[in-house]
This record gives structure tokens, sequence and C-alpha cells, in this order.
């Protein structure tokens, strides 16, 4: 296990490596299509010669909400807007920029938020192959599923100014944790993630399933004393997972509806405020994203649903897979399988509920890495696909692994360039 953890990080380092020698290069030999953006407010060129060859060749990593990390790493919640990006990506980033105090702020904030995403995906990938090999006994399909990670077709997100990697390395190792039957741990790691991004709080469905299935298999004689300490013990760990997003809202509500720490100059209340739920994150998605259900289904965006098309393709897939192999009859046969089955579902549930909140009320587009960075189970369904007899699997198989590829260098380019890839 360990030989292989270690082949599973040169691989992710080794990807990393091409995926921001192709961002650097083409942030400095080519172009960017949309200069808006290439620094933050009150940013400007740094002076030195080896501060601008720095600055130019890691621009490209801080594109599209790289800039709204950046802003946040650097001045905070200053505008309504950045209550769409939670907070544990910029303060990571905040802290880490204090190492790289030779450098102008600006700068050290962008080399920090590189750093820890690239660092945290190497982390992701051998957190993930350890989780895999808890759910697969066959080690080539464990390898062939970590080695699709290194190439996942969200590759340039992964090392970017973005949440995605911590993201993954969390929710990877809290599922590892439930695995190995280490719930509050796993839900102190499902936590971390739900304070990384939003769609963490999907993770409380871990805790949830664990609780409904502890108790459906309860014996019939069981005391009710019995039911209440499961019940209980589920809903603490389901109000760890949610902590991230109750607070986070609170703290917006104290700011902009109650004058507590409000920047803003306008003194009328916003209008989410008074809505009988005053969440902010909603508003502010729906106001500057256009985030809703439907939303996005109108002709101009066409191009956006076939861009996301081979993701939405390749989930449905492993989805009725996973469907398939869950109804095997032979999985209760040990307890060990049960929460294999377990983890499994509520994976597959997620992988199924994600792609079609990203269809149906996202910007489509975002699905690849929505799914990418929180869905061990695609990887390992696209993998078992290798090892399958039938020939519809294993062109299936070839097609995932192009996709993968081709969307991991045309994305590092595109995005590195300020083009629409998002």
């Amino acid at each position: 296990m360990l030989r292989s953890g270690i082949r599973v990080a040169v691989w992710a380092a080794s990807a990393r490596c091409i995926v921001l020698g192709v961002s650097c290069a083409c942030a400095v030999l080519l172009p960017s299509y949309d200069k808006s953006d290439d620094d933050n407010r009150d940013c400007v060129v740094p002076e030195s010669a080896t501060e601008q060859w720095l600055h130019t060749s890691l621009r490209g990593l801080g594109h599209w909400d790289g800039v709204f990390f950046r802003e946040i790493a650097l001045h905070g919640y200053h505008h309504e807007q950045f209550f769409a990006f939670f907070p544990l990506y910029p303060w990571l980033v905040r802290g880490l920029a204090g190492a790289f105090s030779c450098l102008s702020e600006c700068l050290s904030v962008l080399v920090a938020g590189v750093l820890l995403s690239n660092l945290s995906f190497i982390l992701s990938c051998v957190v993930l192959h350890a989780l895999l090999i808890q759910m697969e006994a066959d080690r080539s399909i464990v390898l062939l599923a970590s080695l699709l990670y290194t190439i996942n077709p969200a590759s340039i997100f992964m090392s970017a100014c973005y949440s995605e990697s911590i993201f993954a390395l969390c929710t990877f190792a809290g599922v590892l944790c439930f695995l190995k039957k280490k719930c509050f741990l796993g839900c102190l790691c499902f936590m971390l993630a739900a304070t990384a991004r939003a769609n963490g709080i999907l993770l409380a469905a871990f805790p949830l399933v664990n609780m409904l299935v502890r108790v459906a298999r309860s014996p019939r004689a069981a005391s009710f004393s019995l039911y209440l300490s499961a019940a209980v013990e589920g809903a603490a760990q389901i109000a760890v997972v949610a902590v991230p997003m109750v607070v986070f809202q609170a703290g917006a509500h104290n700011a902009f509806c109650r004058g507590g720490s409000d920047p803003t100059p306008d003194t009328e209340m916003p209008s989410w405020c008074r809505s009988s739920l005053p969440l902010i994150y909603p508003y502010v998605q729906s106001k500057y994203w256009n985030i809703g259900l439907l939303h996005y289904f109108t002709l101009p965006q066409i191009p956006n649903f076939v861009l996301a098309s081979p993701m939405v393709a390749v989930a449905g897939l492993v989805i009725c897979d996973q469907t398939r192999r869950l109804q095997t009859p032979s999985w209760p046969d040990a307890e060990k399988m049960q929460g294999l089955w377990t983890a499994e579902f509520v994976m597959t549930l997620l992988l199924g509920a994600m792609t079609l909140l990203a269809v149906l009320a996202m910007h489509v587009q975002v699905v690849t890495r929505f799914i990418c960075s929180s869905s061990p189970v695609l990887y390992l369904g696209v993998a078992r696909w290798a090892g399958r007899r039938a020939n519809s699997r294993k062109f299936l198989y070839d097609c995932a692994v192009i996709y993968f590829v081709t969307y991991a260098l045309v994305g590092s380019v595109l995005f590195s360039l300020f083009y629409p890839w998002t």
C-alpha cells in the first residue's frame, strides 16, 4: 500500500507540473483574451525583475473565481457578492501568504494560493488512493482510478486559485474515515469541506444515511434507548457538518441586516434580509450569476450544455452501473460489506444529486469541476470499465480517457488565457 501510495503521489506531482507548465507557458507567450481582471484592485505590477517574472508566469492561475478568492484573502468580505465564496480557502491562503513576506502582498497571495491548491491536490490523490483500497479489492483498478483523478478534466481548477483541491481533500478524508468507522472524525472533515464550498453541506447525507441504516438494522426487540441513541448521535453528526453554513449565513445577516459590520455606504437594508428565510448565499448567486432553477435553459447557453455533456454522460453511466452493483443480493453478507454498501450508496446518491443540481439550477459548465472534486465513485466507476469483458464498456473507457486528457489540456490553455472556461 505504501509503495502504491508513493506512486500515486508521484503521478499527482507530475500531472501538476504539466498543468502548471502549460499554464505558465500560455501566460508568458500568449496574450490574454480579457485583461480586465488580471490583477485585483489596489494591486500593482511588481517592480523587481524576479517579481515581474513570477507575476507574469502565475497570473493565468488567478483568473475567474480566483480574483474573488484573492480579494477575500487580501481584504476580507467587504462586499455582499463575496459571500458566494466560502472562507476556508482564502483563510488558508492568507495564512500561508505570510511565508512569502519578501514578495509584494498581492503576489504573495497569488503564490500562496497556487501552492496551497497544488499541495492539497497531491494530498487528495494519496487520500483518494487509500479510500479506493477500502472500496475495491482489485489493486490494478484502484491504481487506474487514482491515475484518472490525476488527469481529471477539471485539472486546471485543481492548480489555480480555486477551492476545489482543498474541498476534494477534506471530502475524500471524510469518506475514508466513515469507511473505517471513525464517523465523528469523518464529520469533522466534512465540516471543513463545508467551510470550503457550499455543496459541502450535502455531505451531511453520510451521517444521515448511516443513522437510518443503523436504526433499520437494529433488532426488532431493541429498546427505545438504542433507537434514541442512534438518532441523537446521527443528529449531532449532521449538526457538525451544517455548522459552517449556519455560521457563515449568520455572520452575513449580522453584517448586512443588523448593521454589525456592514462596510457599504448604503443604509437601506438588502431585500434578502426581509425574506422569511434570510440567506445571503442564494441571493447573491441569483443576483450576480443568475443562478436558479432552469435559468440557464436558453438558446445562447447551448454551447455550455455541449461543453458539459461529456461529464453528464460519464456521470450518468457510472450512476447506472452503481445502481446495478448496489442491487446485488450478496452485499449484506458481512458487517464490513454493509458499511461499504452504505458509503457507495451515499456516494452514488450524491453523484446523481450534484449532476441534476448542476444541470437544472447552476451554470451547467461548472458540472465538470463540481463533480470531479467531490465524487470518488466517478473515478472508480470509469476504472472498472477497463476491466469489463464487454467491448462496449472498454470503448466507453477509451472515450472517457480521451475526454479526461483533452479537457485537462485544453482547459489549462483556455483558462490561463482568460477565455470562458469555468
